[in-house]
């Protein structure tokens, strides 16, 4: 079956849920068509967000074949911006200095995708085994050196990778916990695999910074789980593993670096108790803040549809430079379609002259996009909004405005 729907919660096997926001009926986000496949069948699936009433856990209401979300031609690339490579290089100096790595250190990354971020440790020298679903990003990787399993992490790929390779000093996961449905069988392999000092490190989006900036459209069916603390740290306890530290970075709109080690084998610093203190003030596990939340989102819709309503009644018109997934379920909730823009533009090699889901539109490269001068440029990945306008501007001309939708639509 292509999707299913939860019936009880992945962090406390509670049954019972709280519908924050229903954003109706979406395509998969990352799917992009050839243009021999347009005009095939396409699914929406419903896309809903989903509160533990019990733990307070936030999570979508279905779950989407795995080796459909990632295994059919997935184009995501974690190493197209700037920013992100600055990050994936801090953080690979950082995880050396903080944990003593050395060249006889063993690092695992899950979810690898082109291996932007272990190629960092390999220049530090460590050992280094990616594991990725996708052959497509997998593929990449290898081609740079990068040792890669084409494979879904699992309890049971943790023990293939153990006899292999090993156990692990480190294991990182940027963005990919967030993608996981069974998180049992997923932190058990982890366990598996860390030294008796190992650290596992992931990050992800932090849902308070969703809540706070309205950013709705991380949600989409990919991302099944909303990073909070507070339940992650009861359900850890079961594989005897322990949060040790907690940093926030600005990166994908505000994510948490989670560090993870077996329980009593590090000093817990006082930034995990700041962020629960954090949660319980901001009441981030209340019916009454999700109904406020879901107000703002709404209200923003109305905005943005009234802001290009605006500018198309002026005569003017509108391009959007940048396809992520999050730009996807922006454009099918607020209900813009191929009729509101000229053009759509990425710098991504992997999307480039394909077809948006849902939108129909070809993507075109950036220069394609000066071509055509739009009035307005709409940036749909706002989390690159400084670095990606800044590049345009240096070819659009100068009259050329732009829309970040993100948290309130405002032009510059």
């Amino acid at each position: 079956m292509s999707s299913k729907s939860i019936t009880k919660c992945r962090i406390c096997a509670n049954p019972e849920f709280f519908e924050v926001i229903n954003l109706g009926y979406t395509p998969l986000a990352d799917r992009f068509l050839l243009e021999l496949n347009v005009n095939q069948p396409y699914i929406y699936y419903e896309l809903k967000l989903m509160q533990c009433q019990n733990c307070g856990w936030n999570q979508i209401g279905n779950v989407i074949d795995p080796q459909i979300l990632y295994q059919q031609d997935y184009p995501y690339d974690s190493s197209i911006t700037k920013t992100g490579n600055e990050h994936w290089n801090n953080f690979a100096n950082d995880s050396f200095s903080r944990y003593k790595l050395n060249n006889s250190s063993r690092v695992i990354d899950i979810g690898s995708n082109v291996g932007a971020l272990l190629k960092n440790f390999k220049n530090l020298g460590a050992k280094c085994l990616g594991i990725d679903p996708s052959e497509t990003a997998a593929s990449i990787a290898i081609s740079q050196g990068i040792e890669t399993k084409i494979a879904f992490f699992s309890c049971s790929e943790a023990r293939d990778i153990l006899n292999t390779f090993g156990k692990a000093d480190l294991i990182t996961g940027t963005n990919v916990v967030a993608h996981v449905d069974d998180l049992n069988d997923f932190f058990e392999g982890v366990e598996l695999l860390l030294s008796n000092s190992g650290v596992f490190r992931f990050e992800a989006p932090y849902f308070r910074n969703l809540v706070k900036y309205n950013q709705f459209d991380t949600i989409y069916h990919e991302h099944l789980s909303y990073l909070t603390i507070s339940p992650l740290i009861g359900f850890l306890v079961k594989f005897d593993l322990e949060i040790i530290n907690i940093e926030e970075f600005s990166i994908h709109g505000g994510s948490l670096r989670v560090d993870i080690a077996r329980k009593g084998s590090y000093d817990v610093t006082p930034a995990v108790q700041k962020y629960l203190e954090i949660e319980i003030m901001e009441e981030l596990n209340t019916v009454s803040k999700m109904l406020e939340f879901s107000s703002r989102i709404k209200l923003l819709r109305r905005n943005m549809r009234k802001l290009i309503c605006e500018i198309q009644d002026q005569g003017k018109t509108i391009g959007v430079a940048s396809s992520p997934a999050k730009g996807m379920t922006f454009l099918h909730y607020v209900g813009l379609t191929h009729a509101d823009f000229i053009a759509v533009s990425d710098a991504s090699s992997q999307k480039n002259n394909k077809y948006l889901p849902g939108v129909f539109m070809r993507v075109i490269s950036d220069n394609d996009l000066v071509k055509i001068e739009p009035d307005y440029v709409l940036i749909l990945a706002w989390n690159f909004a400084t670095e990606i306008v800044g590049k345009l501007r240096e070819i659009m001309p100068s009259k050329t405005k732009y829309i970040i939708p993100i948290p309130q639509p405002m032009v510059i």
